[in-house]
């Protein structure tokens, strides 16, 4: 028998948090467009949710503490 090769994947066991903070990242960036603009300041909001989406994408692929 051969002996089990290990998968040196780098997105082994995180494709579940890149997906749940894609749908973050996606749902951040649309409301930056649909928001009214008598409500300016969630634009602000929103866009920080964008930057802290993509740091966390570089962040879950960066390491394996997951």
């Amino acid at each position: 028998m051969k002996p089990k090769q290990k998968n040196k994947s780098k997105f082994n066991g995180k494709k579940a948090p890149l997906f749940f903070t894609s749908l973050y990242l996606i749902l951040c960036f649309v409301s930056i467009f649909s928001i009214d603009p008598v409500l300016w300041f969630l634009k602000y909001a929103a866009l920080f949710g964008v930057l802290m989406g993509v740091l966390l994408i570089a962040y879950i692929i960066r390491t394996d503490e997951l």
